[in-house]
């Protein structure tokens, strides 16, 4: 059943639904039956305004069953739509990842190629200690941006990893999201305990995902 929108029972914070037994008090405010039954076995002032209350009153209430239904379909939607903009901008960005690393691996072969011919060059050039040093020099800068290349590679690789993972993320919420619109669009009735199924399934993929 659909809940009455905004209206809480205080004690158990849950919506009032069509199927539920209402009571109020003499003070005026409502419960569910099973909670403000509950709640009189320890006190008999009102868990609202703590006013004593000498009696209580069964209600019969008509609720709108489509109530909330268009409110929930546009939050969902709304929803869909910026989780399907955020995996375009992770899309984006894996794309710029990639394409920096492919930059970046280029250099690192050119590199490699340069200190392959250095060191060939210092082979041949032992009998010349001024060359020899100009060559160490260019060697060392060599070995440095070797390994600054490396670090490079290794963080654009994380950062791959990492888009991929939130990509892996939003497909799945989006993929929930249109699963749970087309239950609330087939039946109206049960989207609240529809959408705490979905809730569950997505939590416990996301855990496996995660490998949480």
């Amino acid at each position: 059943m659909s809940p009455a929108s905004n209206i809480l029972c205080v004690i158990c914070t849950e919506n009032f639904e069509a199927s539920d037994t209402i009571y109020n008090t003499s003070c005026g405010h409502v419960f569910h039956e099973n909670c403000i039954k509950h709640w009189r076995g320890r006190s008999t002032e009102c868990p609202v305004c703590r006013a004593r209350y000498a009696n209580m009153q069964k209600l019969f209430l008509n609720f709108d069953e489509n109530a909330g239904s268009a409110s929930a379909m546009d939050e969902l939607q709304t929803k869909l739509e910026s989780c399907e903009s955020n995996m375009d901008k992770l899309y984006k960005q894996l794309n710029d990842g990639e394409v920096n690393f492919m930059r970046l691996q280029g250099q690192y072969t050119l590199a490699l190629e340069d200190i392959n011919l250095l060191n060939g060059q210092l082979s041949k050039r032992n009998d010349s200690e001024n060359n020899f040093m100009a060559l160490q020099k260019q060697y060392t800068e060599a070995e440095d941006i070797i390994k600054n290349l490396k670090d490079k590679n290794q963080y654009l690789l994380l950062q791959c990893e990492e888009k991929n993972k939130e990509i892996q993320l939003k497909t799945l919420e989006i993929s929930t999201l249109k699963d749970t619109m087309g239950c609330m669009e087939t039946s109206v009735g049960g989207s609240d305990s529809i959408l705490k199924q979905q809730l569950k399934i997505m939590e416990q993929k996301l855990r496996h995902i995660t490998g949480e």
